[in-house]
C-alpha cells in the first residue's frame, strides 16, 4: 500500500524523522547490547541453504503447511478512469516502477519483473497464473486491497473477473483500504483526490456489497466466518458500533458471523477496544531501526530521503513479545519507494533473502507452536505479493528470480505438513536422569545415538532444526520426546526452553548435549567426539546422588579459565548477562563446548533470560553471540547458586 505510515511520520519531531520506525515494545537497553551484530572481525560459518543469486522457475513438490501464509495483494495493475484522470491516460502501477534509478552504491533498482512480466490484470490468465504459481510454492492465498469510498469503488475490475473466473482458484480475503486517496500517496487530509466518507450506514453498504465474495468457496474464512481486515481503524467514527452492525449484518446475510481484525498502523495496536477478533502486523508500522544513511555513499545528490537497516528490523521484529490479544505477525521483502518518491524515498537497506526467510521462518514457528491460535486461526501474513512501487514483492523479479518464492517455500516446509505429531510434553518422569539433545546436523546423528545408549536410564528430550531429522529420531529413539525449533539461538536457546519446562519434573541431573560441529575449525568433529566421550564414560548420575551440593559436571579439558582471549569478544555480553541475572561476574573456568552435566536447580537463574528478545536471527559468527556469553556463565551461575562444579576424569 502506499506510503501510508508516511503521515503518522510528519506529526513526529521534525528532528526527529529518521527515528519513526521507533516502538514502545523494543527489548531494553541491555538486551539490545547483547544481541549479536554484523561483526567483520569475527570468522562466519554459513548456516543458510537460503539463494541470494538468480533462481529459475523450479515448482517444488506440493504440500499442505502447518501455518497459511497469506500475502497482501495490490490490485491497481490496470488502467482504470479515475488513474487517467489523475495521472494521465494510461497509468498504472508500472508507470513509476520502470523510471527508479538508484540513490547510493550498492541500491537495487529499478525493479523489474519476469516470469509475469509487466502484466495488465484485465488479462484474465494472470490472475490465473498468480495463483498456481502462488499455490505452487506454498503460500495459501491473497488478501486483495480493496477500494471502497462512500459507495464508488477503485480498481474492482480484476476483482470481479477473478470473482467470475474458476481458474484464478487462490483463496483470498480483503483488505479495506479505508484513507483518502492523495496525490501524496499517503492518505493525508491535503491534495485529496477521492475521500472516505465513514458512517455506519456506508460500512453497513459496504459489507452488503462483499456478500457475494464472501459466499464464494474461495473466500477465507476462520471457524467458518468471513477474514476481514480493516487498515485505519484510528478513523473509524464509532467503530465499536459499527464492528457489532458488521457481525449482525454478516449473520443476516447468511454467514454465520464474521472475523474482524485491524492492523496494527497509525497508533493501532490491541484490537480488542474496537471489537475486533485479533490484530494483524502490517509492517513497515511498527518496525524498529536507526538510520543508516551516513554508512552509504549517496551518489544522488538530490536525494533526501532516510535508510534503514533490514537486518535490524528483523531482529526486533522476531524479539517483538507475543501479547496477550490474538495478533496476526507479517514478514515483509525490503521496503524501498524509490518508484514513488526518488529523492525522498524511505528505504530499507542490507535486504538478503536469507534475513527475510528467517524473519518468516521465526513468525512461522510462533503460530505453529502457540496454542492460543486454533488450526484456522494459524496464519502468518507476508507483505507482499505485488507492491512493485514499494519496493516489496514475492512476484520474481530480474535479480533474484523465483529466488523470494523458493525461501517462502523452503521455510513453510520445513516446518511439516499439515497433521505432523506435536508432541505434548511428559506430565512425570519415568527416570532421575534427563538429556536435553539438540541436533542441527543429521549426520552426526548416528553417532550421538550410539553415546546415549552409554549413558544408561534416561529420559530423552531432542530439539531440532529440520522434520527430516525428527522423525529419524523419532524412529531410533521412540521413546524420545521431539520437537521442531527454528534455527535461532544455536543449542542454548531450544536447551533453555526445555529445561524451564522439564524442571518440575524434578530430575536429579540432566546431560546438555548438542550435535556441535565447529565448521570453523580444522578439529571440530574430533573436538565434539572427546567431549560426549568424556561425559558418557563415567557414571556422572551418580555423583549427583552421591553429592546434593554438585552443581555443574564440565567435560575434562573442556572447562577452561576465562581469559582476555576467550572474552574478547565476549566482555560486554557477559556483563549485560550478568546484570540481567541479578548477580556480579567473577572470572573463573566455562564449559567450552556448552555441553555438561548439571542439577536443575543450579541453574534456575537462567530462567530469567527472555528466550525472545534476548535473540535475534541467527547471523553465523563463531563467537560474540548471546550463545557464547551464556556458555561462559554456566558454571558461574552454579556457583552462586551455592553449588560447585567438578571435572569428568575420563
Amino acid at each position: 500500500m502506499a506510503e501510508r505510515f508516511r503521515r503518522s511520520l510528519d506529526k513526529r519531531d521534525p528532528k526527529r524523522r529518521e527515528d519513526f520506525l521507533a516502538q514502545p515494545e523494543m527489548a531494553s537497553e541491555v538486551l539490545k547490547r547483547a544481541r549479536s551484530v554484523t561483526r567483520t572481525d569475527i570468522a562466519n560459518v554459513d548456516f543458510s541453504a537460503v539463494r541470494e543469486d538468480f533462481v529459475p522457475y523450479a515448482p517444488p513438490q506440493k504440500m499442505s503447511p502447518r501455518v497459511k501464509l497469506i500475502a497482501f495483494y495490490l490490485p491497481q495493475y490496470h488502467p482504470f478512469p479515475e488513474n487517467d484522470e489523475w495521472w494521465g491516460k494510461g497509468f498504472t502501477e508500472w508507470t513509476n516502477v520502470g523510471k527508479a534509478v538508484p540513490n547510493f552504491v550498492g541500491h537495487y533498482q529499478p525493479h523489474c519483473p519476469i516470469h509475469f512480466g509487466y502484466y495488465d490484470l484485465r488479462v484474465p490468465q494472470v490472475m490465473e497464473d498468480q495463483a498456481r504459481v502462488l499455490k505452487e510454492y506454498g503460500l495459501h492465498g491473497f488478501s486483495y486491497y480493496f477500494y471502497w469510498f462512500g459507495g464508488k469503488i477503485l480498481m474492482e475490475t480484476p476483482l470481479k473477473a477473478m470473482l467470475d473466473n474458476p481458474k484464478a482458484d487462490a483463496p483470498f480475503c480483503f483488505t479495506w483500504a479505508n484513507e483518502n486517496w492523495t496525490r501524496r500517496w499517503d492518505g493525508a487530509e491535503e491534495n485529496v483526490l477521492i475521500a472516505q466518507k465513514h458512517s455506519i450506514e456506508d460500512s453497513l453498504a459496504l459489507l452488503r456489497h462483499f456478500a457475494v465474495y464472501f459466499a464464494d468457496p474461495r473466500y477465507i474464512r476462520v471457524d467458518d466466518k468471513p477474514l476481514f481486515i480493516v487498515y485505519r481503524a484510528d478513523i473509524i467514527p464509532d467503530l465499536k458500533n459499527i464492528v457489532a452492525a458488521w457481525r449482525e449484518e454478516a449473520k443476516r446475510l447468511g454467514f454465520k458471523g464474521l472475523y474482524i481484525v485491524g492492523a496494527q498502523s497509525f497508533g493501532v495496536t490491541d484490537p480488542r477496544p474496537y471489537g475486533f477478533d485479533a490484530a494483524v502486523e502490517f509492517p513497515p508500522h511498527g518496525m524498529a531501526s536507526d538510520s543508516i544513511r551516513h554508512e552509504v555513499e549517496i551518489v544522488n545528490p538530490d536525494y533526501t530521503g532516510p535508510i534503514y537497516n533490514y537486518e535490524q528490523i528483523v531482529d526486533n521484529a522476531v524479539t517483538r513479545p507475543e501479547p496477550s490479544y490474538k495478533l496476526f505477525r507479517t514478514a515483509m521483502l525490503s521496503w524501498d519507494n524509490t518508484a514513488r518518491r526518488q529523492n525522498a524515498s524511505h528505504i530499507m537497506a542490507r535486504f538478503s533473502v536469507t534475513k527475510y526467510a528467517q524473519w518468516l521462518s521465526a513468525l512461522c514457528h510462533r503460530a505453529a507452536a502457540n496454542p492460543k491460535y486454533s488450526d484456522d486461526e494459524k496464519l502468518v501474513f507476508i507483505n507482499a505479493w505485488n507492491e512493485w512501487a514499494e519496493g516489496t514483492h514475492l512476484e520474481p523479479d530480474r535479480k533474484h528470480g523465483f529466488g523470494y518464492l523458493q525461501a517462502t517455500y523452503d521455510t513453510v516446509a520445513s516446518l511439516g505438513p499439515v497433521g505432523w505429531n506435536i508432541q505434548e510434553l511428559p506430565a512425570t518422569r519415568r527416570h532421575d536422569t534427563g538429556v536435553i539433545l539438540h541436533v542441527h546436523y543429521e549426520e552426526t546423528w548416528p553417532e550421538l545415538k550410539t553415546q546415549l545408549d552409554r549413558i544408561g536410564p534416561h529420559d530423552l528430550y531432542v530439539t531440532t532444526t529440520s522434520t527430516a531429522i525428527a522423525e529419524r529420531i523419532r524412529a531410533d529413539r521412540p521413546d524420545a520426546w521431539v520437537e521442531l525449533v527454528e534455527n535461532r539461538g544455536r543449542d542454548i536457546r531450544p536447551f533453555l526452553s526445555v529445561l524451564r519446562r522439564i524442571r518440575p519434573l524434578g530430575y536429579r541431573s540432566i546431560c546438555k548435549l548438542h550435535s556441535k560441529k565447529s565448521a570453523y575449525r580444522a578439529d571440530g568433529e574430533a573436538l565434539r567426539q572427546a567431549i560426549i566421550d568424556s561425559l558418557v564414560s563415567g557414571n556422572c548420575p551418580n555423583l549427583f546422588a552421591a553429592d546434593p551440593r554438585l552443581g555443574l559436571v564440565a567435560p575434562k579439558g573442556s572447562y577452561i579459565p576465562h581469559t582476555d582471549k576467550s572474552e574478547t569478544y565476549n566482555g560486554a555480553n557477559v556483563a549485560a548477562l550478568s546484570q540481567v541475572l541479578g548477580f556480579p561476574f567473577k572470572r573463573d573456568r566455562f564449559p567450552a563446548g556448552s555441553m555438561f552435566w548439571f542439577r536443575p536447580e543450579a541453574l534456575e537463574v537462567l530462567d530469567k533470560i527472555d528466550l525472545d528478545a534476548c535473540w535475534g536471527v541467527e547471523n553465523g559468527l563463531a563467537d560474540g553471540t548471546w550463545a557464547h556469553a551464556i556458555e561462559r556463565i554456566f558454571a558461574v551461575a552454579a556457583q552462586h547458586a551455592g553449588y560447585h562444579v567438578i571435572e569428568t576424569t575420563a
